[in-house]
């Protein structure tokens, strides 16, 4: 038997690769409903939230169809799926909750959160207006005295002043 045909699906899909070389990660990643189960009336139905595990392949990518977080035919409405992810190669393993809405493909790196303690993390938008100018700052020190000549006249002079900056031209 299949889901009631007014129950409606959210594509998730993601690609894992390693950060020293950019080889695929191995592993699974795991949809867990945190309802324990939802009921379909308009179908007189009782679906159990049963856990969908999705393998990694060769490309360290998977996809899975979920169900809707969203979805008005079910109750309850607006609950999360709890991800946990376990990639082998690597030894890592980490988990979040997430919604699946419904009319949204959803690719696991845009919604996976990225902690502050591992690192900041950096939102670019549109450039703003130029800001206020700021104050003038402070003079510098007087410039020293300095010579115009050839690599000739450089190399005639007797002794050469250590406080005068000396500019070779041609």
């Amino acid at each position: 038997m299949s889901l009631p045909t007014n129950i409606d699906l959210v594509q998730v899909s993601g690609t894992f690769v390693n950060s020293d070389d950019g080889s695929p990660c191995q592993g699974t990643v795991e949809f867990i409903p945190l309802p324990c189960w939802w009921t379909a009336a308009s179908a007189s139905t009782t679906i159990i939230g049963t856990p969908i595990t999705a393998t990694l392949d060769e490309d360290g990518s998977f996809a899975v169809e979920l169900i809707a977080t969203d979805d008005d035919d079910l109750n309850p409405v607006d609950w999360t799926y709890r991800v946990r992810v376990r990639l082998t190669d690597c030894d890592t393993n980490y988990s979040f909750d997430m919604a699946a809405p419904l009319g949204s493909d959803i690719n696991l790196s845009d919604v996976t959160p990225v902690f502050a303690s591992e690192g900041n993390a950096i939102l670019v938008g549109p450039p703003g207006p130029q800001g206020i100018a700021g104050p003038v700052g402070p003079a510098g020190p007087p410039g020293g005295p300095w010579l115009s000549m050839t690599q000739a006249e450089y190399d005639a002079l007797p002794e050469k002043d250590p406080t005068v900056l000396y500019v070779i031209v041609p």
